[in-house]
Parts: structure tokens; C-alpha cells; sequence
């Protein structure tokens, strides 16, 4: 039983001594252990609706015929749909 406590105590030294190792460490170069990372903005893409499902997609993807946006040919072929609830 003293062995184990023996070795218990000098287990939490050691812990204890590394962390206040690590704290003054952190206190002397506060830049160089907390840098944010950069931050990379990516362009925003324009959701638009389909005018047959009402389903949204990215602009790029959607196709568009007579100022009207599509999720697929088959609904471009369908046209608009007229939603009165």
C-alpha cells in the first residue's frame, strides 16, 4: 500500500510540474500558442427556385428558359405551375 501511494505522489508531481511548466510557457509567448487561424472566404452562390417544384438549387446548376429557372429538363418541358392554395 505504500509503494502505491509512493508512486501516486510521484505521478502528481510530475503532472502538476508540467503543467506549470506548460502555463509559463503559454504566458511568455501568448502569440505564438493561440495564432487563429485564417480564415478563407469563399464566393457566395445565388440560390434560385424552380418555377415548376419550388425546389431550390445553386444558380450555376439550374436551367434557365424565358427568365424562368428549372431543376431539370423535364420540368422546363412541364413550365411553370401556377401554386394556388
Amino acid at each position: 500500500m505504500g509503494r502505491i501511494l509512493f508512486f501516486v505522489v510521484i505521478a502528481s508531481a510530475l503532472y502538476f510540474g508540467w503543467r506549470m511548466w506548460r502555463v509559463k510557457q503559454i504566458q511568455e509567448n501568448p502569440q505564438k500558442d493561440r495564432t487563429p487561424h485564417p480564415i478563407t472566404k469563399t464566393p457566395g452562390h445565388k440560390m434560385v427556385q424552380c418555377d415548376h417544384c419550388g425546389l431550390y438549387l445553386d444558380e450555376a446548376e439550374a436551367i434557365r428558359k424565358d427568365g424562368h429557372y428549372y431543376c431539370c429538363k423535364q420540368h422546363m418541358i412541364a413550365g411553370p405551375k401556377n401554386n394556388e392554395n
